[in-house]
Order: structure tokens, then C-alpha cells, then sequence
């Protein structure tokens, strides 16, 4: 992909899109999660025809709001997609490293029981995350 295309992507990364660690309740296991959400249905369906991952439509919540759009991507996609991007980044960079090594971690294969040293290791990384992304960036 051209470098002025990561970079384009880069930017509505920094704008609009959202790299956080989740812990659903439903598997209790902490995933790497890449999303974009936008009113724009041509750019959000660009981000999934291009980079895989899921593509939604959310309604509006209220009378004073749009419809959306989004993607999302996750795991070892959204590993690969950062890694793309990551050069480009500006403000959700510190984010993306987060992402990128919790996602490298030697303890992420299927099926493996964490350690309580790797969980540890989890909880810092996803503190940092949630602390970066309160900030507003």
C-alpha cells in the first residue's frame, strides 16, 4: 500500500478510530480491538474491503444524532494493520505500541493458562491503554 495512503489512513485513526484492549465478559480474555466510527458509509466500508475485520451499521440513538458506521478489527488483524500504520500515527501512536506489544506477547497463543505474572503484565498494559484513551487522543 502507498505511503500516502497509510498515512490518510493514519490520520482518521488519530481523528475518529479507537485502539483499546477489551475484556468481554462473555470469555473474560483481553483482545486487541481497532474500530472506526463514522457517518460515512464509503469510508468505514473502505477501511473493511481493505483491511478485513467487521463492517456495521449502528441507528441513531436519538432524534439529534446520525446513523453510523463501523469497523472493526481485531487480534492478530489488528496486530497487522497497526504495524502499517504505525509509522504514521501521531496522537494515538503510544496507543498503538501498547497494542503492538501486547499483541507480540509470548503468552497470547490459544489455549494457554496465564501465569499470575502474565496477568500482571496484562492489567499494566490495559491501565495504560484506558489511561491514554481517557485522555481524549
Amino acid at each position: 500500500m502507498k505511503r500516502v495512503t497509510l498515512a490518510y489512513v493514519a490520520g482518521v485513526i488519530d481523528g475518529e478510530g479507537c485502539i483499546g484492549l477489551y475484556c468481554p465478559q462473555s470469555t473474560h480474555s483481553t483482545q486487541l480491538q481497532v474500530k472506526v466510527s463514522l457517518t460515512n458509509k464509503e469510508l468505514v466500508y473502505w477501511f473493511y474491503s481493505t483491511f478485513g475485520g467487521g463492517f456495521r451499521y449502528e441507528p441513531a440513538r436519538n432524534e439529534r444524532s446520525k446513523p453510523s458506521y463501523r469497523w472493526l478489527v481485531g487480534g492478530n488483524q489488528a496486530l497487522k494493520f497497526l504495524k502499517q500504520v504505525h509509522p504514521y500515527l501521531r496522537l494515538k501512536k503510544p496507543q498503538a505500541e501498547i497494542a503492538i506489544a501486547f499483541q507480540e506477547q509470548p503468552f497470547r497463543r490459544q489455549g494457554h493458562v496465564l501465569l499470575e505474572e502474565e496477568k500482571a503484565i496484562i492489567e499494566t498494559m490495559r491501565t495504560q491503554m484506558h489511561a491514554l484513551n481517557q485522555t481524549g487522543v
